[in-house]
Order: structure tokens, then sequence, then C-alpha cells
């Protein structure tokens, strides 16, 4: 009898610690709580307000949700890893509003390039440093209530001896049209 209840005990302790080692959760849960890859509570992207149509957003704007990115700079903010995203909210009447054109103005780092992404359809493959204007284009039948802007970018370096942040590309302002 006593070895069956040792028996029992082990057997509830490994299936716990199972059930530990892979929790059933969301990607954003997990991304945020287990495996620290994000910087966004999953709650915090259900509390956004709406952003106001047309879009024209500054880098430091209250409706934008910076996922990845620095703390935001006079003129820019600075993604801090390669896989930095920028979520958005569209009140329900406003998703029709638009035309399919988004904006960027980046800066990437000497020899820069990657994908960007608009709620998985990518936009832009290829170079990205330096300065520029991006202007892509996309079927407004893909936005949502909530969206996302998402980089898939090559490098990231240390900014300078006298700045430690990795950086990798920097924005300054989002338009959707």
């Amino acid at each position: 009898m006593k070895y069956i209840l040792i028996f029992s005990f082990l057997l509830y302790y490994l299936f716990v610690l199972y059930v530990a080692s892979s929790p059933r959760v969301g990607d954003d849960y997990r991304k945020y709580y287990i495996t620290r890859e994000s910087d966004v509570a999953p709650k915090e992207v259900e509390r956004m307000s709406s952003v106001p149509v047309p879009v024209r957003e500054p880098h430091n704007s209250k409706y934008l949700v910076f996922d990845g990115w620095h703390v935001a700079e006079a003129d820019r903010r600075w993604a801090k890893n390669k896989h930095p995203r920028i979520i958005f909210r569209l009140a329900e009447g406003d998703v029709r509003r638009l035309s399919g054109q988004m904006d960027l103005k980046v800066t990437g780092i000497p020899e820069q390039s990657g994908r960007i992404f608009l709620n998985d359809l990518m936009l832009r493959e290829g170079d990205l440093s330096g300065s520029e204007n991006l202007n892509l284009s996309f079927s407004s039948d893909i936005l949502k209530d909530t969206n996302e802007i998402r980089f898939e970018l090559v490098r990231s370096q240390v900014a300078s001896n006298f700045d430690p942040r990795v950086i990798s590309i920097s924005i300054e302002e989002l338009r959707l049209k």
C-alpha cells in the first residue's frame, strides 16, 4: 500500500512537471510571460484606442504600441532587435475608409536589409539602409480591428561607444491612407 501511494505521488508530480513545461497559451501570452520576446502585455493591446483615420502618427504616438523598440527620442524611435512590431487599432468603420497606401519614414543602419509585413502580408523585401520614405501599397481587405506592422531585419548593432543600445532601424512617422 505504501508503495502504491509513493508511486501515485510520483506520477502526479511528473504530470505537474509536464503541464508546467508545456503550457497551452496563445502566442502573445507565450511571448510576453514565458519567453520574454515581447515588451507588450496582451491586455495592453486590448485596451488600445483606435487610431484616427487618415493615419498620420509620429514615432511617439499614443495610438501606436511599439514592441521591440527603445523609448522615443526627440525625432525618432530606434528598434532594439531584429523583429520589432508596431501595433495599432482601427475603428470598425475606419477599416473601409483606407485606400491601401502606407508611408513609413525610416532610417536603417548601414547595410541593413530585411522585410516589412502588414498583418502577415509582405510589403517590402530588400535594402533598408539609410534614410528613406517607403511608399508601400496593399489591399485594404487585409486590415482588421487590430493590425501589426512587423519588421524582419538582418542586422543589429551597438549604436556607438557612448551609447550601448543595440539598434537596427528607426521610425519617424507612419501614414496610412
